[in-house]
């Protein structure tokens, strides 16, 4: 994203003293979520492994998606180009957009 020029634009009214003269974009940097075991289960973020699993989750939970900008979850080749995954997370958890951490059940890896 471009940075967003405020030159030229007239506030309503005086809100502030200063205001900043150009927007920058903000840079997310997703923290890396993985819990403890606890009952056979661990929080984990999400690997390739387990995208068609998540999409398909997404599916049946979540019908009402389809047709929404968010409709891109029921797609696993999509998860790729929009959530950060474990096994590229250096990059991935700096220039993805998404994190999507998972409840996995350590037993079946599921």
């Amino acid at each position: 994203m471009a940075p967003i020029s405020m030159e030229g634009c007239i506030p309503y009214k005086k809100m502030a003293v200063k205001t900043r003269p150009v927007i920058r974009e903000k840079m997310i940097v997703w923290p890396k979520v993985e819990g403890e075991p606890f009952n056979g289960f661990q929080v984990k973020v999400l690997s390739r492994r387990l995208v068609p699993s998540a999409a398909e989750l997404w599916r049946k939970g979540y019908p009402e998606l389809y047709g929404s900008l968010h409709e891109f979850l029921f797609d696993p080749e999509m998860y790729e180009k929009f959530v950060a995954l474990e096994e590229t997370w250096e990059y991935d958890s700096i220039h993805k957009p998404i994190c999507m951490p998972v409840l996995v059940e350590l037993s079946t890896e599921k």
